[in-house]
């Protein structure tokens, strides 16, 4: 799909032509002597000369990195340890907002630690529900209620990066003073109140579909032609980002700061079944008012208040009245205290609340009908589904109504303390000492405040057949319920029932660090010892790492580290352990009451309470070094995770229900396991070249990863539809798998040999390059990266000496799935970030700025939305592909 861009190229070319002859420009400059100078302030990143400290992105970086939504996730790229979803940034989602999936060291990509202002940003019930992106609300909760927890995600406030002062990545050696994570930490910092001056920025961007070019497969280019709401693409769309920051002093010791942003999306579709063109929307914002008051030179006061509450809008395919929501997000209040005493150091301390909610709601109060739609003479003046007889297009359906509602609510008190004690100094070296604990107390709830109730009539099991219905035979009494009178009533209903749970989980958490330095040496043995409630779990995780200044002066440093990082609670199978089962009901008659057939989706876990905290032991080694204002570091980390969490059916433990049938029961278990290798080189110049007018600075960086993991689909990996992203034929037909030569005799035994299915790019390779124009105030950055294609995975049935040969095949004629993989084209992508800055009077200034996406369109695969990680059916071999060419405009005003 091609669409015209002249006004934008003209745009580009006149930024690139603008560098091109600036030297130019600069013989024409008027001279000094004429204008006023003012003082130059300069801000320079810091570069950490050995692997041990964390990565740091300052407010000058963050506004000049090429991005698109402004998510803080998509900030991470540079980091080698971070992987990206193989779903992510796909030509089919392309309105969407929400910040990426991240997965560090293959962990989890839900036991990561996201913090704001050094406070947890986790949602702690139900972080995974995505499964790696292979799951969506729209496949869960539009056809049937196959969802019973609301849908969560990692973080719980999606907070824009204009928002921010810094971002500190911490992805191997982590202080003892993080906890509850297996990943890795993203520390974000928010914008202070300074009451030295007055200031502020205004600022806008957007995007649409009209400056994006798509790629799509075959099948998806057919269906874009119709932008029907059945197909779930979005090929039109727009995006709008806004901000506004205002810091106002209140005395010379007391300021003031308000922050907003808007961040939303509309995206169009067509609902061409009921003559209907929707707009369905997506929303993230963030209030933010923070006051700092300094009591004394030593003493300083924070009180801050954050609402970011996030919506999206549905519209469920082609049915009646089918308009839904999700939302999420909440506030915290926070107060904090930085503290310096003489001969003694730093006291910090916070106390804060926070309320995060999760909220999937029909707007309708009705039930769900599904209607038979080709009825002779019937009323029904819409269609939901269409099919074909002979060649004929026929209804065979019409749909209505709503699912209900399901929410989530988390409360909680948090108080925490840190102390940075002065150096220590002793004839063995220097001490610097610093420990801290933490008390943080939760009560999580989950509800489906009224019954759900499904209509259908078209299940045999009720006597009535589809054939019965259109054949005219089947009486309608004029005193039916749940029908249309003198046409047809419903004969089966699932009834999703009412309920009401609560978990409560209180965590504390202890932690001592000391830097101990002494000649080259710098030595760190610390501690983190943790305690919740839920599990009655007490975990000792020792940390220590190292740097060696071999030769002095940072030249050249050896580092390492052996850590041990215990995961938080994730209260989404606590909170299903009181969830009652679906119940199915049938009747033969329209005027009569149903009765109970059977218990469907019984997913109790009854044995939450028994299991032990997931961990993930690291060792890692590194080394750096300095040359002509160079620095060159590499680091090698493994990782490896142990108990994680997995659900099974326990063919030994049968749970009775209520109408005396007994049924396997659903238990969580500690066996998930994974194993990490990793290896990072960066090379970055330390301060910028100069050539006139002309500041040049970069820097390279490659990643090499292999990963290992039973955990497929990570702590939901069962075989209901809410939980799972492995096909179920593949894990039921066969009499045996196959896997490199070796046969398996099923799935579970094979699964712990599998390479991971997500997060699972081999290797990775960037090269970003700053051109600056100071003089001009002029930055254009280029991104470069380079990585391997997509693997898709999957399974290939056949038949032994037929039209399977592997050493794996025991005896001819045996029916198998073999194992495969499919390996895609490479990727090489560049993204470009031009920043022009206009001054203006009274030190006020214009920035524009253009975001250039994938600037030579290039066509990368990705996972296909509608697939399975792991497939037997066709669609393992049918992939999607990432957005090509995008344009992201802007203009800020800053005082």
């Amino acid at each position: 799909m091609r669409f015209t861009y002249s006004p934008i190229y003209h745009l580009v070319l006149t930024a690139l032509a603008s560098y091109s002859t600036c030297t130019l420009a600069n013989e024409n400059a008027p001279d000094n002597n004429d204008i006023e100078m003012l003082d130059t302030i300069e801000v320079v990143a810091e570069v950490h000369s050995h692997n041990n400290k964390p990565q740091q992105l300052s407010e000058a970086e963050i506004k000049r990195t090429p991005k698109g939504n402004s998510t803080i996730n998509s900030l991470l790229r540079k980091n080698g340890a971070i992987h990206y979803s193989n779903n992510s940034n796909n030509s089919v989602k392309g309105g969407e907002i929400e910040p990426e999936l991240v997965s560090f060291h293959g962990e989890p990509y839900y036991n990561n630690l996201f913090l704001i202002d050094g406070l947890s940003n986790n949602d702690i019930i139900n972080p995974g529900y995505s499964n790696g992106g292979y799951n969506s609300v729209e496949n869960s909760f539009e056809v049937g209620a196959n969802l019973y927890l609301a849908p969560g995600s990692p973080e719980s406030f999606q907070i824009d990066s204009a928002l921010l002062r810094k971002i500190s990545i911490y992805d191997s050696n982590v202080p003892a003073k993080y906890t509850n994570f297996t990943g890795g930490v993203v520390d974000a910092e928010l914008k202070d109140a300074d009451p030295q001056k007055a200031s502020g920025r205004i600022s806008y961007r957007t995007t649409r579909d009209r400056w994006t070019y798509f790629h799509f497969n075959p099948q998806e280019s057919e269906q874009i032609a119709y932008n029907d709401a059945l197909n779930n693409i979005q090929p039109e769309f727009r995006k709008h980002i806004y901000n506004l920051t205002a810091n106002q002093p209140l005395s010379d010791k007391t300021a003031l700061l308000f922050s907003y942003n808007r961040t939303q999306s509309f995206i169009p579709e067509n609902h061409w079944l009921l003559g209907q063109r929707v707009e369905e929307k997506r929303l993230a914002e963030t209030y933010m008012l923070k006051a700092t008051h300094w009591a004394s030179d030593s003493h300083k006061l924070n009180a801050s208040f954050i609402y970011s509450p996030h919506k999206n809008i549905y519209y469920a395919d082609n049915i009646k009245n089918g308009r839904y929501s999700t939302s999420g997000g909440g506030y915290r209040a926070a107060l904090s205290s930085e503290l310096f005493i003489d001969h003694f150091g730093q006291i910090k301390t916070s106390l804060d609340y926070s309320y995060q909610r999760n909220r999937v709601k029909y707007d309708t109060n009705a039930p769900r009908y599904i209607w038979i739609g080709n009825m002779p003479n019937t009323s029904l003046d819409w269609c939901s589904s269409v099919l074909r007889k002979n060649g004929v297009p026929y209804c065979a359906f019409s749909r209505e109504g709503g699912l209900g509602e399901l929410n989530t609510e988390t409360k909680t008190w948090t108080l925490k303390q840190d102390y940075e004690m002065l150096p220590i100094e002793t004839q063995w070296g220097t001490h610097q000492l610093d420990f801290g604990w933490s008390a943080s107390l939760a009560r999580a709830t989950s509800a489906r405040p009224h019954d759900a109730r499904f209509y259908y009539n078209t299940d045999p099991r009720a006597g009535i057949s589809r054939s019965d219905w259109e054949s005219g035979k089947i009486v309608v009494p004029s005193d039916c319920t749940d029908c249309l009178p003198n046409e047809q009533f419903q004969t089966m209903l699932i009834r999703y029932p009412q309920y009401y749970g609560k978990a409560l989980v209180n965590n504390y958490s202890l932690y001592f660090d000391d830097e101990w330095t002494f000649g080259g040496w710098e030595l760190h043995p610390a501690m983190n010892v943790t305690y919740d409630s839920l599990l009655k779990n007490l975990n000792i995780a020792p940390r220590f790492m190292f740097n060696w200044d071999i030769i002095g002066e940072k030249k050249f440093t050896l580092s390492g580290g052996l850590n041990r990082y215990y995961s938080g609670n994730i209260l989404a199978n606590a909170l299903r352990s009181t969830i009652p089962p679906d119940e199915l009901h049938y009747r033969k008659a329209g005027n009569t009451e149903y009765e109970l057939l059977n218990y469907n989706r019984w997913i109790r876990y009854n044995n939450i309470r028994h299991l032990k905290t997931p961990y993930s032991d690291e060792a890692n080694f590194g080394f750096s070094m300095q040359f002509w204002d160079q620095l060159f570091s590499a680091k090698y980390v493994y990782r490896h995770g142990q108990r994680q969490f997995m659900s099974y059916t326990d063919q030994n433990d049968l749970i009775t229900l209520p109408n005396g049938k007994t049924v396997k029961a659903t238990v969580m278990s500690n066996d998930g396991e994974n194993h990490s290798n990793s290896l990072t080189f960066v090379l970055r110049n330390m301060q910028p070249l100069r050539w006139g007018a002309l500041e040049l600075s970069y820097q390279l960086g490659f990643n090499l990863q292999k990963i290992k993991s039973n955990s497929l689909t990570g702590y939901l990996n069962s075989s209901n539809s809410e939980e799972t992203s492995i096909s179920d034929d593949s894990q039921t037909r066969g009499d045996y798998y196959i896997y490199n030569d070796q046969s398996y005799d099923d799935f579970n035994a094979m699964r712990g040999v599998l390479p991971a299915l997500n997060f699972d790019a081999r290797w990775n390779a960037f090269l970003e390059i700053n051109t600056d124009l100071p003089q001009y105030n002029f930055k254009w950055t280029h991104y470069l990266n380079y990585r391997p294609g997509y693997t898709s995975h999957g399974f290939k049935r056949g038949i032994c000496g037929e039209t399977v040969f592997s050493n794996g095949c025991r005896a001819d004629g045996d029916k198998v799935s073999v194992y495969r993989t499919i390996q895609h084209k490479k990727a090489f992508v560049v993204d470009w970030s031009f920043l022009y800055e206009i001054p203006l009077p009274k030190a006020t200034k214009l920035e524009l700025s253009v975001d250039v996406l994938n600037v030579f369109n290039s066509r990368v695969a990705t996972a296909n939305t509608n697939s399975k990680l792991l497939s037997s059916r066709s669609d393992a071999d049918s992939i999607s592909y990432q957005l090509g060419r995008q344009y992201w405009f802007g203009a800020a005003y800053s005082w």
